[in-house]
């Protein structure tokens, strides 16, 4: 089926989103539906996933993760990014990120 890959580096089919590499943004692609997995070519970029069935699920690659990180430019704008990719793990992540800056506030990060 059609699909094209948003600005975030993500393709969205029925709810769930599919990472795709950083340079993939924008462009027009397919998304090919098996039983278990998922598989995205939009021009020379490709990516398998396994298929999600949860409402609102993502799956993100750990490379399409570091290639996000790398596309950002500027010191504070990835740690923001690598910051929400630990956010996006859910509330324990939140809430162990809460304790570490409360607890040293000025060492945390460097």
């Amino acid at each position: 089926m059609p699909v094209v890959v948003g600005p975030t580096a993500e393709v969205v089919h029925d709810t769930h989103s599919y990472s795709m590499a950083a340079d993939a943004m924008g462009i027009a692609g397919t998304l090919f539906l098996y039983r278990d997995r998922v598989r995205i070519v939009a021009g020379r970029f490709t990516a398998v996933h396994r298929r999600l069935f949860e409402r609102g699920a993502k799956s993100t690659l750990p490379e399409h993760r570091a290639e996000r990180v790398a596309a950002v430019s500027g010191k504070r704008a990835k740690r923001y990014l690598q910051r929400e990719h630990v956010l996006a793990l859910g509330r324990p992540a939140l809430e162990y990120l809460t304790e570490l800056t409360h607890r040293r506030p000025r060492i945390w990060i460097r």
